[in-house]
């Protein structure tokens, strides 16, 4: 789900020789603010001092006095806090809003602060937060290695003090109750006060430093390993003479941290790597006539988000039916894995983002083939079948952050037995696995159906397993911010045996004078002599695209790269040359590297 292409971190380093720094292992929570979620697949969102269900909190005492409130758009919600559907007390829920300064954008809340109210121990204070989620709803996430988080932030008016904190699990679990068990001592969360002025200063809190907010809270032991939000949060006790002001936040990094999505599947391997194809299933190489059909009869297309009021586009590889306007696939040569042959390739530009349900999703375009009828309701029984993976080559070239795989069973369509069935599960939610970019590199990829996961944190979100008894699509999409443009393909489609995802790339090996080794904790790369550089950049990628570290290079006949690799999570990462040499011929050389400790 989307998910956003992630800032990158851009330090110096010494081209012969360098030693891999802390940054390494930082991980950027969030950068670009395309939309609504974090980049680690989850969401922003505001709350105000309107909503508690203690006796103290404003909306239960006998003179509540003027609410505070963010200046976005909002509806009124009923609030059914704690899955209480008694509970009919009406909440403003805010549409979270981005700033902009040009084309950087940022996460921002303007807000008017409102009045004390009166309660037991004294009076309450007015105030706002914005946050963002780090996991779903009821789990928690190991920030373990995290020694700081790092952030740029101003305000509009005036100099404000606001606090920074991060909830954890056990926090949640005892503050997540109905009014009437409220003690008051709850939602004690860690955190730290921040000075912000109406300039972009960067700040840097770090983890150690971060403490309870008074003698009122209960003294629950700060748990990295269980975290679930950052919030920053302004109020009236802190900033007494503030009324209307707009907090703007941005570049948040989580320092001495690597995240990995879980979403991403990560064993994979270049194509190139070995001859040897899967003994038994295929399911399509593209290099048979009739191209577009498959052996169960059915056919391959192309699709976009028109169905859901997008405007995203397939500018090459389609082909349009002019009554219907269905979109079906247009097999060209010379697009397969091995250069010569033949596979599903398409050029695209991103449209704008678009609603599925209640859940904003980017512009999106993909490659399809159904294993069903909906005319006869007869679904391909994968499970009858003895195979347990799905194998395929797929490259991206262009600014595509990754290629989502979804599975769609008898739960996500149609037929003519149920033609309103569709979306049984909630709109848009299906079983997927999202894939790493690959720079213009063809990978091969061999993952086993029950691998796959679903949506489980969108609104409207349903369990249903997965139905392999019953499957009806296999779709491989593209999606990302208005504007993102490239070309993505598949090819040497198989449904396979095997139970431990052995990866068995099809062609065969190529030298290439970019040599790339791990051994005992260290990278080792070398450049061959005689590819001479006269000006270009060596950069390194984790294996969903983050650019890590970055450099120039001018007039050097040779590069050799020695990398401590302590500090690195266990995973693929890629190191890539791309410059002109000496004979102004372009140069463009990448090798991956396996880190396994």
């Amino acid at each position: 789900m989307s998910l956003t292409i992630i800032k990158s971190i851009v330090k110096e380093f010494a081209v012969v020789t360098f030693l891999c720094s802390p940054l390494f292992a930082d991980a950027v929570f969030d950068g670009e603010f395309e939309n609504d979620q974090n980049n680690f697949g989850y969401y922003w969102y505001y709350y105000d001092d309107n909503a508690g269900v203690g006796e103290n909190d404003r909306p239960q005492v006998k003179i509540p006095g003027t609410p505070s409130v963010i200046d976005v758009d909002f509806k009124d919600s009923v609030r059914h806090a704690f899955g209480d559907d008694n509970d009919t007390y009406v909440i403003k829920s805010y549409k979270f809003t981005r700033g902009n300064d040009g084309d950087q954008s940022f996460a921002t809340i303007p807000f008017t602060l409102g009045s004390t109210w009166k309660t037991t121990y004294g009076y309450g204070q007015a105030y706002v937060g914005i946050g963002s989620m780090l996991c779903k709803n009821g789990s928690k996430l190991d920030l373990t290695g995290a020694i700081a988080v790092k952030f740029k932030v101003r305000s509009h008016v005036n100099d404000l003090t606001i606090r920074f904190k991060i909830q954890t699990k056990e926090i949640d679990d005892i503050s997540e109750v109905k009014g009437d068990l409220l003690t008051g001592d709850e939602f004690g969360y860690y955190g730290a006060p921040v000075t912000v002025s109406t300039k972009w200063e960067e700040k840097e809190i770090k983890i150690s430093d971060l403490e309870l907010p008074g003698t009122w809270a209960r003294e629950i032991p700060f748990n990295n390993k269980s975290a679930t939000k950052l919030a920053w949060e302004v109020s009236k006790e802190a900033n007494p003479t503030t009324v209307k002001d707009t907090l703007d936040i941005d570049d948040i990094t989580f320092v001495g941290y690597n995240f990995i999505d879980p979403t991403f599947w990560y064993k994979f391997e270049k194509a190139s790597d070995s001859k040897t194809p899967p003994s038994n299933g295929e399911f399509a190489t593209f290099d048979r006539a009739p191209y577009n059909e498959t052996p169960m009869k059915t056919y391959w297309y192309v699709y976009n988000d028109t169905d859901i009021k997008g405007n995203s586009k397939i500018t090459e590889g389609a082909i349009e039916d002019p009554e219907s306007k269905r979109l079906s696939l247009e097999i060209k040569e010379k697009t397969g894995s091995d250069g010569e042959g033949q596979g599903a390739l398409i050029e695209y530009q991103i449209g704008a983002p678009v609603m599925q349900g209640a859940n904003s999703v980017e512009g999106f375009v993909g490659i399809g083939v159904n294993v069903y009828d909906s005319v006869k309701s007869k679904y391909w029984n994968f499970k009858s079948s003895g195979f347990k993976s799905i194998f395929f080559h797929y490259i991206t070239d262009g600014d595509a952050k990754m290629v989502t795989l979804e599975i769609s069973d008898k739960n996500d369509v149609g037929d003519a037995d149920a033609p309103d069935r569709k979306d049984s599960r909630g709109p848009g939610v299906v079983y997927y696995r999202n894939l790493p970019p690959t720079n213009s590199e063809w990978r091969a990829v061999e993952i086993p159906l029950d691998s796959f996961v679903y949506h489980d944190d969108w609104a409207e979100s349903k369990f249903i397993a997965l139905d392999k008894e019953n499957l009806a699509k296999f779709q491989w999409k593209v999606q990302g911010k208005e504007g993102l443009s490239g070309k993505f393909a598949i090819d040497n489609v198989y449904f396979t045996t095997h139970s431990d995802a052995v990866i068995r790339p099809l062609i065969s090996n190529q030298y290439s004078p970019f040599q790339v080794k791990y051994l005992n904790g260290r990278i080792h790369a070398v450049l061959d002599n005689n590819a001479c550089i006269a000006n270009g950049k060596v950069s390194l990628y984790n294996a969903i695209g983050r650019l890590m570290l970055t450099n120039t290079i001018k007039n050097t006949n040779a590069v050799s790269i020695n990398l401590s690799a302590y500090k690195f999570t266990p995973g693929l990462y890629f190191l890539k040359l791309q410059g002109v040499n000496t004979n102004g011929k372009v140069v463009n050389l990448q090798s991956p590297i396996h880190i396994v400790k």
